[in-house]
């Protein structure tokens, strides 16, 4: 019961709530991995948001987590259960999210999504783990392998699209990135975070505007033409487009995008507010029943 609701309070954007339930629960259940490994993976999520504001409604236990201390205590919590259970996945799942959170643990994360993955080979959440943390790491030919596993098991992973879409934008593949991008875009209910979304088409219309300037003439002026389609698209999901650009900049490829983004898009770019200093704000994918 607690998973459950644990689970539902993070699908709408309720990490905060999450976080203190499933504390709660590991109170309660003191030597159950699977609770604290749940809720590494909360706290995970609610770290990755930063300032956003947290749609969580319920009043707090006392010496409740406070949002600040979310990533140390993720860990604090996977480790934890990572002593008590090794060999579960879901621990070691655990502990390569709260890896990823810090630059210098990202090798660690990479050993602890291995580990998930041969434990339970046919689950594609390790893969996608590896590859995602690869990705953080920039080492894209590493990341993309790893992501096209995942996708091999689950086609539909919303997750593993939208980050292979990052690596191949990364890597200046234009057609594959158009692709990935393109895919993710058809899962507009597998993420709660607009700016996401909106991320994706402004990067497609980045994309086809590149396309349609090295294609030329009429046939490229037609590929251009999809582009401002995917800005619109962009709009309606976020109307400044800032959530958009932070996401992107987060991702590492709005540099690539500059030269092909409207003026007044492009100024945003160097905003302060849509600058991301602290790391990656990607969200987690969202697990399977």
């Amino acid at each position: 019961a607690y998973q459950r609701l644990a689970s539902a309070y993070i699908a709408a954007a309720r990490y905060r709530d999450a976080v203190d339930l499933l504390a709660v629960a590991s109170d309660k259940f003191p030597d159950n991995a699977d609770l604290l490994a749940r809720r590494a993976r909360a706290l995970c999520e609610w770290a990755l948001q930063g300032e956003t504001p947290d749609a969580s409604m319920n009043p707090r236990p006392k010496a409740a987590t406070s949002q600040k201390d979310a990533r140390k205590e993720a860990l604090r919590a996977a480790e934890l259960a990572g002593k008590k259970s090794p060999d579960l996945v879901i621990v070691n799942l655990a502990l390569g999210y709260a890896y990823t959170l810090d630059e210098r643990d990202r090798p660690k994360a990479v050993s602890a999504f291995v580990r998930a993955s041969t434990i339970a080979p046919d689950d594609p959440e390790g893969y996608f783990g590896v590859g995602y943390t690869y990705r953080l790491m920039k080492q894209y030919q590493q990341a993309i392998p790893q992501l096209k596993k995942a996708l091999e098991l689950r086609p539909d992973y919303y997750e593993a699209h939208r980050e292979l879409a990052y690596c191949y934008h990364s890597e200046g593949d234009t057609d594959h990135a158009i692709g990935e991008y393109n895919t993710a875009t058809g899962y507009q209910g597998e993420t709660n975070n607009s700016g996401e979304m909106a991320g994706n088409h402004l990067a497609l219309s980045a994309l086809y505007t590149e396309k349609g300037q090295q294609v030329g003439g009429s046939d490229g002026e037609a590929i251009k033409q999809a582009g401002k389609g995917h800005e619109s698209d962009a709009r309606e999901y976020d109307p400044t487009l800032k959530a958009a650009l932070k996401i992107l900049t987060a991702s590492g490829v709005s540099y690539r995008m500059t030269a092909y983004l409207p003026s007044d898009v492009r100024g945003l770019i160097n905003d302060r507010t849509v600058s991301v200093p602290g790391g990656f704000k990607i969200p987690f994918p969202k697990k399977r029943p």
